[in-house]
């Protein structure tokens, strides 16, 4: 088994997921599932480090998305928590349906 041909083809299948990511394409999950099962034989086999491998998935995705893994991060942080501050006002469920519609008003 050839090292560097291994960790090629593994690169190609990452980037080519990462591209399908970013135009919003559904990734089938056994693509997905290739893909770390391929990696994970990297490790297995020897020719990579977990580290490695995360440093590789760190900088394609860096290459593809033009933002880091910290970045992304953090901006999915900060969405749940606007999201979190916007919460829907679960009082508005507490008022009969047809109060609010207008078929019944409080007297």
């Amino acid at each position: 088994m050839n090292k560097e041909l291994y960790m090629q083809t593994a690169s190609e299948r990452l980037l080519e997921i990462f591209k399908q990511v970013k135009n919003r394409q559904r990734v089938p999950d056994k693509d997905k599932f290739r893909l770390e099962g391929f990696l994970e034989g990297a490790v297995f086999l020897g020719f990579s480090s977990s580290g490695e491998l995360n440093q590789l998935i760190a900088n394609h995705y860096q290459k593809i998305h033009g933002k880091s893994l910290e970045q992304r991060r953090l901006e999915v942080k900060t969405i749940k928590n606007n999201n979190l501050e916007n919460k829907f006002d679960e009082k508005y469920c507490n008022v009969p349906t047809a109060v609010r519609l207008g078929i019944f008003t409080d007297q």
